[in-house]
């Protein structure tokens, strides 16, 4: 099962007021907006999450369309998700444990993607690769993506209201 499927079963089954259309467009459309409370895309920030791996896997095979810098990878608020943590998230839920360890995390995880292009850079390409698949970025990868999920349930179940 896809973190989409979880989600949208998570969705489904914690939330029985929202009337999610039959339609499969409509309902495509509808689960998106769903996803969006305090102008944050749950699930685009997910999806941008996930995404990193294929870019860095694309850069340590130098096949990648896009200039890496491990100065600006390594910030944590840069990218939606780090923009949003460090602004209206801390501002409405900095005293949240969810919160706090999705913060943690996420900068983190933006240090172990920094790293991997560091070392590639630096001519490392074996320990990039060993970082990228076995190290420290898969684990900060799938714990984001977990808190991201959680936060955005503990918010639905609060009733946070989407803006």
């Amino acid at each position: 099962m896809s973190i989409f499927s979880w989600l949208h079963q998570l969705i489904k089954s914690s939330d029985n007021n929202t009337n999610l259309e039959v339609n499969q467009q409509t309902f495509e459309v509808t689960e998106r907006e769903a996803m969006i409370l305090d102008n944050l895309d749950f699930l685009g920030a997910i999806e941008s999450h996930q995404q990193w791996k294929s870019r860095l896997s694309n850069y340590l095979n130098d096949i990648s369309t896009e200039t890496l810098n491990h100065e600006d990878v390594c910030r944590d608020d840069l990218c939606v998700l780090g923009k949003w943590i460090n602004n209206t998230g801390a501002q409405k839920y900095g005293q949240s444990p969810t919160f706090s360890e999705l913060k943690m995390a996420h900068a983190s995880f933006h240090l172990a993607a920094g790293s991997i292009i560091r070392l590639k850079d630096q001519g490392q390409e074996s320990k990039a690769d060993e970082l990228l698949h076995r190290g420290e970025y898969p684990k900060q990868s799938i714990k984001v993506q977990g808190l991201i999920s959680t936060l955005y349930m503990e918010l639905k179940e609060e009733g946070t209201e989407g803006l």
